[in-house]
């Protein structure tokens, strides 16, 4: 694999979501405050290549991820008394908890970075998701680590 070389960016949104599943409290509609890590982890990397990605790259393409979703009211889509709520929403396909989100965030952060450093490069994009002070989720999702094939549809077929 070569050299290794990373660099790694916090992101803070809101979001409220419910998990109509859940036979506790996250069963109710609530909200976030989330703090998202974004790691970018390049291999082979070369002191020649100067820097991994641009930090101001990767702000770029996080922001207008999480723009979507920041203040929004997050849903699978099957819960009916909240979908037509004249609010700010995005419908998933999928549970939104905090690992689903976290999958979700990582493959496009990986496209989106894709595009700038080219189809040769080798990478791999890291998450941490934070719910709450204490309680994270965590994905990585890239060269090394990728995705079944029914989660990849799921995941792509999220239109925001």
């Amino acid at each position: 694999m070569g050299n290794l070389a990373a660099i790694e960016s916090k992101f803070t949104f809101e979001m409220s979501h419910l998990l109509h599943w859940h036979e506790g409290q996250c069963s109710n509609l609530h909200g976030h405050t989330y703090v998202m890590y974004v790691e970018v982890e390049r291999f082979n990397y070369s002191l020649h290549d100067r820097i991994v990605l641009d930090f101001k790259d990767l702000k770029s393409i996080v922001e207008e991820l999480i723009e979507p979703f920041d203040h929004a009211l997050t849903l699978e889509g099957v819960e009916t008394a909240y979908v037509d709520l004249p609010t700010k929403k995005v419908l998933l396909g999928f549970s939104p908890s905090a690992e689903n989100m976290a999958m979700l965030f990582a493959t496009r952060v990986y496209s989106a970075v894709a595009g700038k450093l080219g189809k040769s490069a080798e990478f791999n994009i890291r998450v941490k998701l934070f719910e709450t002070q204490r309680n994270c989720a965590k994905t990585a999702y890239g060269v090394d680590y990728p995705y079944d094939e029914e989660t990849m549809k799921l995941l792509e077929a999220v239109n925001v």
